[in-house]
């Protein structure tokens, strides 16, 4: 058996939100704080990072506090992102997946239906949904597919 260590490394925050960024249409009255992270699971032989944060032109456009880029945070653990060979995207809201082009060398893991959304349907087009995109990362994403480096999950387990 394997053991692997897992960070959650905190690249901004916190950040005060409206309730219902939490709760789809309720607790529009108050507010909570939120941060923001990524993970990174390592063992002896192979480095998984599970989301990409956020690159630091979204991050400056979308006013994050104390925003570390990712690329630094890694570092700090001994971890180059051009080394990384594999990234899961858990979905493709910006704060999850805005850093995809932070791993140029990576395969990136998406389940199907999450990618078919923000490329095909177009409801992903109107304003309340496009708010939670990176147009440029659906966009590496794409490129990522044509170029053979973008795993597509069809099961759900």
């Amino acid at each position: 058996m394997k053991e692997y260590i897992i960070y959650a490394l905190q690249y901004a925050g916190p950040l005060q939100k409206c309730g219902a960024h939490f709760l789809w249409q309720k607790d529009w009255d108050n507010t909570r704080a939120g941060n923001f992270y990524i993970w990174c699971i390592k063992n002896k032989g192979q480095t998984i990072i599970v989301d990409t944060g956020t690159s630091p032109d979204l991050a400056e456009q979308k006013r994050l506090p104390n925003y570390i880029s990712p690329v630094m945070l890694l570092s700090r653990i001994g971890i180059k992102t051009e080394e990384i060979k594999h990234v899961i995207l858990t979905h493709l809201h910006w704060d999850h997946a805005g850093g995809a082009g932070l791993f140029p060398n990576a395969r990136y893991y998406l389940h199907h239906k999450e990618y078919a959304f923000w490329t095909k349907d177009k409801i992903a087009l109107t304003r309340p949904f496009q708010r939670l995109c990176d147009l440029k990362s659906i966009q590496y994403l794409k490129n990522a597919k044509k170029q053979k480096k973008l795993v597509l999950i069809k099961k759900d387990r």
